[in-house]
Parts: C-alpha cells; sequence; structure tokens
C-alpha cells in the first residue's frame, strides 16, 4: 500500500492475497471484517498500519520473495490450474513445491512459452509484467 495512501478495504484483502474483492465484500456484509477493532462499513479505507482481521486473524500484505518460471509446455499438456478435472495439466506437470499462478498464454505466432508466478498482482503490477513479458516473448523467437 503506498505510504498514507487509502484503499478500499475490498480492495487491501484482494491485494494482499486473501480473496476477490467480491468475496471480500461479502465478508464485510457478514460482519467477519474487522479494521482496528471495528466492524467496517462496504466502502471504508484502510491505511498503511491499520489492523485488518478477518474472522479474528490478522491479515497482512506476503511477505513471501517473488518467483518467475518461465516453462516450455510441451504438446498435450494443458494450461489449466484446475487440477481436479484435467489429469494431464501444466500444474502437476511442473511440479513446483509452492502454489503458482499462471500469467501468460500461448499465441499462435510465438513459442508455447508460460511465465509463471509464486503470487497473485493487482491489474497494475499484472500490465506493468505483461509489458515486460512481451518484451520476453519476442526476444526468444526463432529468428526467421
Amino acid at each position: 500500500m503506498p505510504e498514507g495512501g487509502l484503499k478500499r478495504i475490498n480492495k487491501y484483502l484482494s491485494e494482499v492475497g486473501y480473496c476477490s474483492r467480491r468475496a471480500a465484500d461479502k465478508l464485510i456484509d457478514q460482519g467477519r471484517v474487522t479494521i482496528n477493532g471495528k466492524v467496517p462499513e462496504m466502502g471504508t479505507k484502510v491505511v498503511e498500519g491499520d489492523q485488518v482481521h478477518v474472522d479474528g486473524v490478522l491479515v497482512s500484505p506476503n511477505q513471501e520473495e517473488l518467483v518467475y518460471l518461465a516453462f516450455h509446455k510441451p504438446v498435450g499438456i494443458v494450461c489449466t490450474t484446475d487440477t481436479r478435472v484435467e489429469k494431464d495439466n501444466i500444474i502437476d506437470y511442473i511440479n513446483y513445491p509452492k502454489r503458482i499462478f499462471p500469467k501468460s498464454y500461448a499465441s499462435a505466432s510465438l513459442p508455447p512459452v508460460f511465465l509463471f508466478k509464486n503470487l497473485k498482482q493487482s491489474k497494475n503490477e499484472i500490465n506493468d509484467f505483461y509489458s515486460e513479458w512481451e518484451k520476453f516473448q519476442k526476444a526468444i523467437q526463432p529468428a526467421s
């Protein structure tokens, strides 16, 4: 959170990876969220230093180190995180020890290289990421 900046509670819960904004709205409606010990109204904003709890448990930004994985997907492996439905899914194939999230997709004109991260990100961070990813994709493109 930017120092001194205000952020809606549902956006904060989403950005720290606790849940989606819609799920946060439901938690707020159910009275399960507190900010500095008080139950907030929908749209309440938090600032740096506020203590946000869900069901009495402190929620804080993930301090885990970011991990980026570049992966060349073999034919027959399906790019899905739903490991229950698809037996030949990319998550099981990579078998990374922590949860990862796909952040790219294959294009017909580019090699089927996928990028994964270990943390979810806000929309602005993802847009910045895609800008860098496009440069990476161009760099690995075979010379014609």
